[in-house]
């Protein structure tokens, strides 16, 4: 009972006085506190009331809107009809003499009265305990009341938050269609306006009479037979040069491959002279003007006997990053494409014909860079290569591209196949491509927007040699691939951005190995010129 600031369950807890029937006539509080309805009235401020115990507020226009504690009222009537009905104590011996002894209640009485004081202490007991379990209810109630409240707030909440985000989001969406709409309503109007002023221009120049129509309508068509003619005369001169082009490009060859006759005689002739055919051609090859779009699109005799000897670089300056200038030897493999290794940070010849990294990537052959990735292992130092295409300039296929080349430092040079998933599955797939650590926790993009879908364009069947990124497990892992064993054509993916154009076989060779790890990647680079000759 103390808990609730009372001294006892018939006193009231702020004025210690006992509660009765009128002015101390006990009210409880919404907090379950009771005090007399004289301490409610002096707590009352204008419309609000503050427990004098919990300092909790309440909304209250009159003392007699507070509920009467009919509990503890009852405690108090049935506390005082026990102390009426309990009988005085008897006097004592020394107080008396002998003659109101002799007068007073005899001996064999007073065992009966402390009986029944007994009884009546004992039912006081025991309405004290049912008002104090009635107020634990009371505080069981309450605390029943609040633990619902705080879950109801707490639901309340979260639905006005989804609610909030919902509705957010729909203004933006609507904020969104209302700008192109007014966008549109702009332009309409803009374009109204055009068309009205050229109405008034049109409207102001002076009327056509009947005897220029004849006129009129014989220089359209006299314009309409020179455009004709025009049109006709540029078709005939561009087929003219296409073909002047293809006997200047045939002259050209012809006269290359009798020079090159001619120079083989005279060495036959001479033959205490030291220079050879082949030394003669690559001396005038040396002096040729070379262009990107002669190396890669149009080569001739002269260009491949530069490659052939090494005297054709790539090379790219990285400013930003301050590695330095990277480079790398072109040159032709033995399956006859034009190519060149990683890049790394080596010094180029003096004499040597050098072209920027970005001009030759502009020319790679068709619409989409090819790449390459040599397979070996310590026994084997090479098992074959695997020439890999990608369906679009996607941020993947950009990425793979920068790794293969080696332009910014990072590259798959040297690294290791992970694992092999499902051997022998239909979903089976090897994984690659953890330039960092080699043991596949890193490997960190270096293309922003990986894993950006390109719609319906890009979904692919999981095919045997189809190539996806690694994608799933975060962006310090996003350089990693896989590349699929088996076909599983039930399977699509969004992020199958490349393919193994050539040399499926090389990698069905090396996942048949006991110990996948032993294949590493020990060159890899970029395809300029599929089928150069």
């Amino acid at each position: 009972m103390e808990a609730f600031g009372s001294a006892s369950a018939k006193d009231c807890g702020v004025c210690r006085r006992e509660f009765d029937e009128g002015e101390r006539c006990p009210r409880i509080l919404e907090c379950f506190h009771t005090v007399c309805t004289s301490c409610a009235k002096g707590f009352i401020n204008g419309r609000a009331l503050r427990c004098p115990f919990c300092r909790e507020a309440f909304e209250v226009d009159h003392v007699s809107d507070i509920r009467i504690n009919e509990d503890v009222l009852d405690l108090t009537r049935y506390i005082r009809f026990l102390m009426r009905s309990v009988p005085p104590p008897p006097p004592s011996v020394d107080e008396t003499d002998s003659q109101s002894f002799r007068g007073s209640p005899s001996v064999s009485s007073m065992p009966s009265v402390r009986d029944g004081t007994i009884q009546n202490l004992s039912g006081c007991r025991q309405a004290q305990e049912r008002a104090e379990s009635s107020v634990r209810k009371y505080v069981e109630m309450q605390e029943s009341v609040l633990t619902s409240h705080k879950t109801f707030e707490e639901k309340v909440k979260t639905i006005l938050c989804d609610i909030n985000e919902k509705t957010g989001k729909r203004a933006r969406e609507m904020t969104t269609a209302i700008e192109e709409l007014q966008s549109r309503v702009n332009e309409a109007s803009e374009r109204h306006r055009v068309l009205g002023s050229v109405k008034e221009k049109l409207d102001s120049l002076p009327g056509v009479s009947e005897d220029t129509l004849p006129s009129l309508y014989q220089a359209q068509k006299t314009n309409v037979a020179v455009q004709e003619w025009l049109t006709n005369f540029k078709t005939f001169i561009k087929n003219k040069e296409i073909v002047w082009l293809e006997e200047k490009e045939v002259f050209q060859r012809k006269a290359v491959t009798m020079k090159m006759i001619i120079d083989l005689l005279e060495s036959c002739r001479a033959p205490e002279r030291s220079d050879s055919v082949a030394a003669r051609l690559l001396e005038r090859a040396s002096l040729l003007k070379l262009t990107p779009e002669n190396l890669v699109l149009k080569p001739n005799d002269c260009v491949r006997c530069l490659v052939d000897k090494g005297k054709v670089y790539v090379v790219h300056l990285d400013q930003d990053s301050g590695r330095g200038r990277r480079s790398s030897k072109i040159y032709v493999s033995k399956d006859n494409k034009l190519c060149f290794s990683c890049m790394k940070e080596e010094r180029v010849p003096y004499s040597a014909h050098v072209f920027e990294y970005d001009e030759l990537m502009r020319l790679a052959d068709n619409s989409f860079v090819q790449t390459f990735l040599e397979l070996g292992t310590e026994a084997c130092p090479s098992l074959g290569r695997l020439y890999i295409r990608f369906y679009s300039d996607s941020p993947l296929a950009r990425q793979f591209s920068l790794l293969c080349s080696g332009v910014l430092g990072p590259a798959y040079l040297n690294s290791k196949f992970l694992n092999v998933f499902r051997k022998g599955c239909n979903w089976a797939w090897v994984r690659c491509g953890d330039y960092e650590n080699n043991d596949g926790s890193g490997g960190r993009e270096l293309v922003s927007g990986l894993g950006v879908s390109g719609g319906k364009q890009s979904v692919r069947p999981c095919s045997a040699g189809t190539l996806e990124g690694w994608l799933g497990c975060g962006k310090e892992v996003a350089s990693q691939f896989i590349i699929y064993l088996k076909d599983n054509n039930k399977m699509v993916s969004d992020e199958c951005s490349g393919f193994v154009e050539e040399g499926f076989n090389v990698l069905e060779e090396a996942v048949s190995r006991s110990n996948i790890g032993d294949v590493r990647v020990v060159d890899c680079g970029i395809v300029l010129n599929s089928s150069f000759s």
